[in-house]
């Protein structure tokens, strides 16, 4: 039989093994806790970052649409330069020399109604590169 010593003895180790496991646990808990908050702020982060990359793709959308609406609009104003000059050359008071002088400047009155037939294809298209109307 163990004496009343050996009892207090073994008592007192028991009480300070659990203290050292419920001080491990208690740190446990503490680094879970820090480890939770880590993750939330970056979290955080990842969410700010998605957020200003869908307003930078949001930008680059509306840029690219004003780009095709700038083409579009110097497309309009190059075919209505092209109607004036066919107008002008038409309205001369020299009927022979018209036919020539809009041979000798590569303008027919049916390449204005060609370019606008095809203007269409600058608002669908994606690229936004210079375009030459030849």
């Amino acid at each position: 039989m163990a004496t009343t010593e050996e009892k207090i003895a073994s008592t007192r180790l028991m009480r300070q093994q659990a203290q050292v496991e419920f001080g491990r646990a208690r740190s446990l808990r503490l680094h879970a806790v820090l480890m939770r908050r880590r993750a939330q702020v970056e979290l955080g982060r990842v969410r700010v970052l998605r957020d200003a990359a869908v307003r930078m793709r949001q930008e680059a959308q509306m840029d690219i649409a004003h780009a095709r609406t700038l083409r579009v609009h110097a497309l309009r104003m190059r075919l209505r330069a092209q109607a004036e000059l066919v107008r002008c050359c038409n309205t001369d008071d020299g009927k022979g020399d018209n036919g020539e002088k809009a041979g000798d400047a590569g303008i027919r009155e049916g390449s204005v109604v060609d370019s606008l037939a095809g203007a269409d294809r600058f608002t669908d298209s994606d690229n936004i590169g210079f375009t030459r109307g030849d």
